[in-house]
C-alpha cells in the first residue's frame, strides 16, 4: 500500500503537527506532511520531489492537498477535520496532472478564487452597500479601523521617501525627527483615549509595567515580525516578477533602510557625532537583526573590528532545507556600509566573506570596519 501524504501551506509548525495528529487519528495510520512555506514561485512537482522539509510560515490562505488519497479516505477527512478552533480549517484539493505543474502562488490563488465562488462569499463592492462608514456593521468598521492604521502607517512612509527623494537622506532623516516626535505625540495620545489605555512619560503604562524579561521577549517578536514582513514582500514580487526583480528591490530597499536604522539606534542612544568603532559596537547591538540572529564583534585594534553574523535566520532555515546560502553579498554591501557611514563618516567598510562567498561553519558573513581619519 503506497503511503499517504498531504502538501499543506500557510500553517506554521505547531499547527502543521496538529494536522498531522488529525490526519494521523482520522484514518488509522500515518500521513506524510509535506511544507511549501516559502515556495511561492515553485511548481508544485518541484516541491513534491523535495519531499518533507522543516520550513513553516503563517500565511493568510492555508492549503491542503490529498496525495494518493482514496475517495473515501478524503472524505472522512473532509468530515473530520476540525470547523473551529486550531488548526484554521484550510481549503482542501487533489493533485490533478494540470496543478501539478503550476507555480505554488497560481495554485493559491485558483483555490481562493474557487473557494470564494463555491462558498458565495465573494466580496461586493463596498461602495455598492454602503454610502458611509455609519452603514458598516460592527466586523466591517473594525476592519476598516485597522485598514487605517494601515494607510497612516504607509503614508507616513511617503512622506519620508518623497523628501528624501528630492533632498537627499541627510535632510529627510532631519525632518523625520522633527515630524516623527509631534506624530507620536499626537497619535499616542488619541489612540490611548480610544482604547483606554494609561500613558506615563509619553509611552503606554502597560509597556512599562510589564517586567524586563517580557519586554525582551516582546523585542525578539518585533524582530522576527519585521524579518517576516521582508520576506513575505520579496516572496510577493518574486511570485510576481521572478527571483532577480525581488533581488533588485531588496537590495534598494536597504539603501534607504539601513541608514535609516543607523540614524533611529543613534537617536536612541544619544550618540555623539562621530562616536567611532566604540559608537558602532554598541549600535550593532541594537539593531532589528540583533534579537534574532547570533553576532559577534572581534576587536583587531584601536581602529578595526570585525561583525560575523554567526547564525542567520534567513541562511539557516535554508540550511536546514537543504537549500544553498542565499546570495545576500549584493544587498550587505549596501547594508553595512551604509549603516556604519551614518554611525560615523569615517568608518570604512570591507567585506570579509558573505553568500555566495564561501565561508567557515562558524560564520555565514564578516565585516571589517576601519577608522579612517
Amino acid at each position: 500500500m503506497d503511503p499517504l501524504g498531504v502538501l499543506i501551506s500557510g500553517y506554521h509548525r505547531e499547527d502543521a503537527d496538529r494536522i498531522r495528529a488529525i490526519l494521523d487519528h482520522l484514518l488509522a495510520t500515518e500521513v506524510i506532511v509535506i511544507s511549501a512555506s516559502g515556495k511561492a514561485g515553485m511548481p508544485i512537482i518541484e516541491i513534491l520531489a523535495r519531499g518533507p522539509e522543516d520550513c513553516f510560515t503563517e500565511e493568510e490562505s492555508k492549503i491542503l492537498m490529498f496525495l494518493g488519497f482514496s475517495e473515501e479516505q478524503t472524505q472522512t477527512v473532509l468530515d473530520g477535520f476540525p470547523r473551529g478552533g486550531e488548526p484554521q480549517r484550510p481549503i482542501f484539493c487533489t493533485l490533478t496532472r494540470e496543478n501539478s505543474r503550476w507555480p505554488l502562488s497560481q495554485l493559491v490563488e485558483h483555490l481562493r478564487e474557487e473557494h470564494r465562488r463555491r462558498t458565495g462569499k465573494e466580496k461586493k463592492s463596498m461602495h455598492n452597500e454602503a454610502q458611509n462608514t455609519e452603514a458598516l456593521g460592527r466586523e466591517d468598521l473594525a476592519r476598516l479601523v485597522v485598514d487605517f492604521l494601515h494607510r497612516t502607517l504607509v503614508h507616513h512612509t511617503l512622506w519620508f521617501a518623497e523628501v528624501e527623494r528630492q533632498m537627499g537622506m541627510p535632510k529627510a532623516l532631519e525632518v523625520m525627527g522633527a515630524a516623527w516626535e509631534k506624530s507620536y505625540a499626537v497619535q499616542m495620545k488619541r489612540l490611548s483615549e480610544a482604547f483606554g489605555f494609561e500613558l506615563e512619560k509619553g509611552l503606554p503604562k502597560t509597556l512599562l509595567d510589564m517586567p524586563q524579561e517580557k519586554l525582551l521577549a516582546l523585542l525578539g517578536d518585533l524582530g522576527r515580525n519585521w524579518l517576516a514582513g521582508d520576506g513575505i514582500w520579496f516572496q510577493a514580487v518574486e511570485a510576481r516578477d521572478g527571483l532577480w526583480d525581488a533581488k533588485r528591490c531588496n537590495d534598494s530597499c536597504w539603501v534607504r533602510f539601513s541608514p535609516f536604522e543607523a540614524w533611529s539606534i543613534r537617536r536612541f542612544l544619544n550618540l555623539p557625532e562621530m562616536p567611532g568603532l566604540a559608537g558602532l559596537k554598541q549600535a550593532l547591538g541594537f539593531r532589528l537583526y540583533a534579537g534574532i540572529n547570533t553576532q559577534s564583534i572581534v576587536e583587531e585594534g584601536p581602529e578595526s573590528l570585525v561583525f560575523r553574523m554567526n547564525n542567520c535566520r534567513v541562511q539557516s532555515a535554508r540550511k536546514q532545507r537543504g537549500l544553498e546560502d542565499y546570495p545576500c553579498k549584493s544587498a550587505g554591501l549596501v547594508e553595512y556600509r551604509a549603516f556604519a557611514e551614518t554611525i560615523d563618516p569615517r568608518i570604512r567598510t570591507e567585506c570579509i566573506a558573505c553568500p555566495p562567498d564561501a565561508h567557515p561553519d562558524e560564520w555565514f558573513c564578516a565585516w571589517r570596519f576601519t577608522l579612517t581619519e
